[in-house]
């Protein structure tokens, strides 16, 4: 056994055993198959004084079918008080309840399990009552839960809202809270009048008859559907409307009444996102019965958007954009994010996974046509490249460890099912059934998706029920769309591909890419090839498969592929989930290609692939980080924006990896060289703001530029600013986020700061507000920075508690000594930051960002000394730091090599001369051991 891979056995037995510990023969999943869910008739009733109290009551009725004698029902209820249950059959006839006046909920499961006197017949329906009270969340934005925000007046107003996904309809009424389990729902709400009630479906609202200052709102039946996208919003919100999805099916746009002006782009946009997703699903959004489609913008919202059927909710800044104010990639953002919603009417509340195991089911789709419809209304935008960048490449990162899981995984405990919403089920499963389409071709894959919708709509599925529909629409595969995603769909990972020359054939061959450790078996995949070679480069336009890679054969052979040809490049535009690692002369070969005029016809976003492959075998010891510097020279000459966001990722990985200041300032000198020509195509002081394309890429050279202190860049950002400070006019809107932090981190005035913090707390524009909270983190003063770190935890700053993670990484990441000053303040205040992070389940991203940027044995030494040595740590703190620390330490190997190999590339002396020493290995070891022995 070597000793990384011994290294990396302690990390998984460490998390392992540091994860939460549950009783032994915990169940909480509901018995499979007790019964069949028919309708649920809910009445919430809200006082005049609900946002005083944070309290509701509420009576929920659910009929359901018996499917197997018993004496018990279990059902979902979080944190309710029961005043009365109710059994009975539906002629009216009452079954005793052996716990009557005992109804205890399970406070780890969720589960109410009511015990009857007399056995349930099987095929028989009941009908279940409850008369509960339960707790408007306050403190989490999950179930219903309370948000605010500051009116133009400046009153504060407040909002009942949702969200369920994936386990909080628990939170607002008695359920089967589980996706399997659809019903159709018929829900009232009593309210204060000064309010409106939204839902599902369309509300008709009358005077209480016994309060004529309360309304009582009645939704229409919703379609038969799961719990986890029911939907209610309580607000005084207003709204504006556009064009109809469908004749008599109105589209509208919410939010508080000052954002008016903001809601023009979802607005417009919407329907016509709706038509190509009813395009190419071949399902009409009328088809669903639902005779409306509300956009609701929520001041307080924890995730990015939720997709409930006819009321989707959003963060403002995924559905509010200013034309004037707010930047072009926040313009894409509201496009992508509203896309992806509206997909998931179809790959989500029409169809669902049956459980959450295969979330990929509901987000793999959504992410995939969130660029594929978009493309569709924004022609112009490169949305299909775009993906590759975005969503392909970062998850070919996170799914090369040992760690990862498959994209279809067992869940159970709700944290386990929370972490099913990963990049795994997103990015992985949208790359993948972006995979699947190039393989089957547009017509085939579009006539799979249509019969898997048609013959499971307002069912569920597993991925043998997509595998099946594909299967049956197309008959040019190896073999069956069911067989070849076998392995793609239940073992974690991905294939690198070794291609070598043998003559003028070449073979190819798989294993399976990881960046550290070896796998405990022999992964290998079907894998669809395509290629070009250099005497056909306009073929990267052809992405179906001319070879398939087969995983009971040892290799596959490609015929005279380089017979009078110089070069061969496979997985044309990266369509395929794989990496591509050449032998020495192929790479050769490749790298003089890349120096020719117009890159030999090689297609950019195959030098993105190139760039990207590259620097991940150097970080898995395959390749040197000295060849890949020297591989991707031909960036000289390179202004595509694809290659460049590729070779950007990589280099903010680097300078992650190293705290060695000479190091740093050899890597600076290096990229400031490389990029001239593309700074020079995207000038400061040119914008073209109708070509997005352009535009990102002149915010990605810019933001780069004045990273690396080009004096162009910024001269130009502290003019921008001092114009700013001087006369109110807010600089250019797409270099808005790059003016501001370098304004700040190259100022001696601590004004210009408190400007800023004023501008945040003014605004009303939360795309503003966000970029503000990013650039106030930029700052090298100290004492700022520290106040800054205190006003994220403070309710009352005005910084909502959504964000106040991004202020952590606006502080580590602004500057590179920003690291151990907000570690420093994370470990003294982490009692205060758990208590205001508590239901955002964040402290795992927060230690996790934090440890990826460690350098030092110092750091590491820190982190474990806080561990092992604070008393009565809150278990997912001691769980997110194990996990950090295991992170920390392995990086510190990696760092060691990787410092050692640019120490020599360039010329600066050694590593260690430069900071102190290095976490060894027998240090490793020995840290591992101790916190093995104190997990266990």
């Amino acid at each position: 056994m070597s000793a990384l891979k011994f290294i990396c056995l302690i990390f998984l037995v460490t998390q392992a055993r540091s994860s939460p510990i549950q009783p032994k023969n915990t169940e909480y999943r509901l018995p499979d198959g007790a019964v069949e869910v028919n309708t649920y008739d809910i009445e919430l009733t809200l006082k005049s004084d609900v946002f005083e109290t944070n309290q509701f009551s509420g009576v929920a009725e659910v009929l359901f079918k018996n499917m197997k004698e018993t004496n018990e029902i279990k059902i979902h209820a979080n944190k309710m008080t029961f005043s009365e249950i109710v059994l009975e059959t539906v002629d009216g006839t009452q079954i005793g309840l052996q716990n009557e006046g005992n109804f205890e909920i399970d406070s780890a499961t969720d589960i109410l399990t009511l015990t009857t006197d007399t056995s349930l017949a099987q095929g028989i329906e009941y009908r279940l009552r409850f008369t509960y009270e339960a707790e408007l969340r306050t403190n989490e934005m999950y179930g219903f839960y309370k948000s605010s925000y500051v009116a133009a007046d400046g009153t504060t107003r407040y909002l009942g809202t949702t969200q369920f996904q994936p386990t909080h309809a628990r939170k607002a009424f008695p359920c089967f809270d589980e996706p399997f389990y659809k019903a159709i729902f018929k829900i009232k709400i009593r309210h204060p009048n000064q309010y409106r009630a939204d839902g599902n479906t369309v509300g008709t609202s009358v005077v209480d008859p016994q309060d004529n200052t309360a309304l009582i709102t009645t939704f229409a039946p919703t379609p038969r559907m799961s719990s986890y996208i029911i939907a209610f919003v309580v607000s005084d919100f207003t709204c504006s409307g556009g064009a109809e999805i469908e004749p008599g099916i109105p589209h509208q746009v919410c939010s508080r009444d000052e954002a008016e002006s903001t809601r023009e782009v979802a607005v417009n946009v919407g329907p016509n996102l709706t038509w190509a997703l009813e395009e190419f699903t071949n399902i009409k959004y009328s088809e669903s019965t639902i005779t409306k489609l509300d956009q609701f913008a929520i001041p307080d919202f924890s995730a990015g958007a939720m997709e409930n059927w006819g009321l989707i909710t959003y963060r403002e800044t995924a559905l509010l954009w200013d034309p004037l104010e707010s930047s072009n990639r926040y313009k894409q953002r509201v496009e992508t994010v509203i896309s992806h919603e509206l997909a998931h009417f179809w790959f989500g509340d029409l169809v669902t996974t049956k459980w959450w195991s295969d979330t990929f089911l509901n987000e793999g789709f959504a992410t995939y046509f969130e660029y594929l419809a978009t493309a569709e209304v924004e022609p112009t935008w490169g949305m299909e490249k775009q993906f590759v960048i975005e969503q392909l490449q970062p998850v070919l990162v996170s799914d090369s460890s040992v760690n990862s899981q498959a994209l279809s995984a067992e869940a159970s405990t709700p944290d386990q099912v929370s972490g099913r919403f990963s990049s795994i089920s997103y990015n992985k499963g949208g790359s993948v059934i972006r995979m699947v389409a190039h393989f089957l071709g547009a017509e085939g894959f579009r006539n799979g998706i249509r019969k898997y919708l048609e013959d499971n709509k307002f069912g569920s599925t597993t991925p043998a029920d997509l595998w099946r529909a594909l299967t049956e629409s197309t008959t040019v595969l190896p073999t069956s769309v069911s067989v070849i995603m076998d392995n793609w769909t239940y073992k974690a990972g991905y294939p690198v591909l070794q291609v070598k020359r043998n003559g003028d054939d070449v073979v190819v061959t798989q294993e399976r890419f990881l960046i550290s450790g070896t796998p405990e078996d022999t992964e290998k995949w079907y894998v669809p090839i395509s290629y070009t070679t250099s005497t056909d480069s306009d073929k990267f336009l052809d992405t179906s498969p001319k070879v398939w890679l087969n995983p009971l054969t040892t290799n596959v052979n490609i015929t005279d592929a380089l017979k009078e040809r110089d070069w061969i490049i496979l997985n044309n535009q990266q369509t395929g989930f794989y990496r591509i690692d050449y032998d020495d002369n192929l790479w050769e070969k490749i790298k003089i290609a890349l120096t020719q005029t117009g890159f030999d016809g090689i297609h950019e976003l195959n030098r993105a692939q190139i760039v990207d492959d590259y620097y991940n075998f150097a970080r898995a010891g395959l390749h040197s980080y000295s060849s890949f510097l020297e591989l991707i020279k031909f960036l000289k000459a390179d202004s595509s924006y694809y290659p460049w966001y590729s070779a950007f990722t990589a280099f903010s990985s680097m300078l992650q990896r190293t705290g060695d200041e000479k190091i740093r300032a050899g890597l600076h000198e290096y990229i400031r060289e490389l990029m001239v020509v593309l700074y020079n195509t995207v000038p400061f002081n040119k914008p073209n703001d109708d070509d997005q394309i352009y535009t990102h890429k002149r915010v990605l050279a810019v933001t780069w530029a004045c990273n690396l202190e080009v004096k162009d860049c910024i001269d130009n950002s502290l003019a921008a600013f001092g114009t700013y400070r001087n006369t109110a006019t807010r600089p250019d809107k797409n270099l808005r986020s790059v003016i501001y932090c370098n304004a700040l981190r190259h100022s001696n005035d601590p004004g210009d700061w408190e400007y800023l913090w004023e501008q945040f707390g003014t605004s009303q524009i939360a795309t503003e507000q966000v970029t503000i909270l990013s650039a106030l983190g930029c700052t090298k003063d100290d004492e700022i920075r520290k106040k800054y770190l205190s006003l994220s935890i403070n309710s009352t700053s005005g910084i909502r508690q959504q964000d106040a993670l991004s202020v952590f990484s606006a502080v580590y990441s602004g500057n590179p000594d920003g690291v151990d000053l907000a570690f420093d303040f994370l470990l003294e205040n982490y009692e205060d930051i758990y208590e205001y992070y508590a239901s955002m389940n964040s402290f795992r991203n927060l230690f996790s960002g934090l440890a990826n940027r460690f350098t030092k044995k110092q750091q590491t030494d820190k982190l474990s000394d806080f561990i092992e040595n604070t008393p009565n740590l809150p278990e997912s703190v001691e769980t997110a730091a194990r996990g950090a620390l295991s992170t920390a330490l392995n990086n510190l190997e990696i760092i060691e090599q990787f410092e050692k190999e640019l120490s020599q590339y360039f010329n600066v002396g050694s590593a260690s001369s430069a900071e102190p020493a290095r976490l060894g290995f027998a240090t490793t070891v020995t840290t591992l051991m101790v916190l093995l022995y104190k997990a266990f």
